[in-house]
């Protein structure tokens, strides 16, 4: 987003400084190994439900992998195949490959295999998979350290005064609610019904803010009724 803002910049004096200043210092995401597979043998799982999570918690020597997560492919997607089988997508790396250069990355190849091997220990699957794909997503998962609220709270602050509420920010970068796919849906949904000024006369009926108070969320980072209260409280208090 940067780099866009200073691309169409004409010239340096009107260059939106703040809020560049502020979009690059939100740099820090982490790589992720995705590895789907697909075995023709049907309900490998006897599991029901999206998959799990594999928390910090577990010692390395449980998780050799730096698994960060499974998902049963086929429980997302049940009545939609066209072929029989099982599905799964394994998820490796994140903030333990913090650090890692280029060639400590694995390749497909041992990703792929990396993946069988906690699939094995986790769930019994011993099976052949007939198709297997690993990509690397670079920076996939936005990483919210300390004090992220606050900063996210300056930068809203600064894009609404730089593009005069013109300009409104959504998605997982720029997250005030969390970084799943739900929480961009909440995040969409906030930059589309005040975000944008879109839905004027009726923003009232579907936030229950005030329309004064929301009026000030026009532009920027958008967020729930009650974290934009408690961050407008949290303001009062430093003064």
């Amino acid at each position: 987003m940067a780099k866009l803002i200073e691309a169409g910049s004409q010239n340096d004096t009107s260059k939106p400084i703040e809020s560049i200043s502020r979009l690059k210092a939100q740099n820090y995401a982490v790589n992720v190994m995705v590895v789907n597979l697909f075995y023709n043998e049907p309900n490998l799982v006897s599991y029901r439900g999206f998959g799990y999570l594999i928390p910090r918690s577990v010692p390395f020597e449980q998780n050799p992998e730096r698994g960060l997560g499974v998902i049963f492919s086929s429980e997302t997607s049940e009545h939609q195949d066209t072929a029989v089988g099982t599905k799964l997508t394994v998820m490796m790396g994140g903030h333990w490959w913090d650090g890692w250069t280029e060639s400590d990355l694995p390749s497909p190849e041992k990703a792929t295999l990396m993946a069988r091997s906690l699939l094995k220990r986790h769930l019994g699957i011993d099976a052949t998979p007939a198709v297997t794909r690993a990509r690397l997503q670079r920076d996939a998962i936005p990483q919210y350290t300390v004090n992220h609220l606050v900063r996210m709270g300056g930068l809203s602050d600064a894009i609404r005064k730089d593009f005069d509420k013109r300009l409104t920010l959504a998605g997982n970068w720029y997250g005030v609610h969390g970084v799943g796919v739900n929480d961009c849906v909440v995040q969409g949904y906030l930059a589309a019904t005040w975000g944008v000024d879109s839905l004027e006369g009726v923003k009232d009926l579907t936030t229950g803010m005030p329309g004064d108070l929301m009026d000030e969320q026009v532009g920027g980072i958008p967020t729930s009724t009650k974290r934009y209260l408690i961050q407008q409280a949290h303001k009062v208090q430093k003064k």
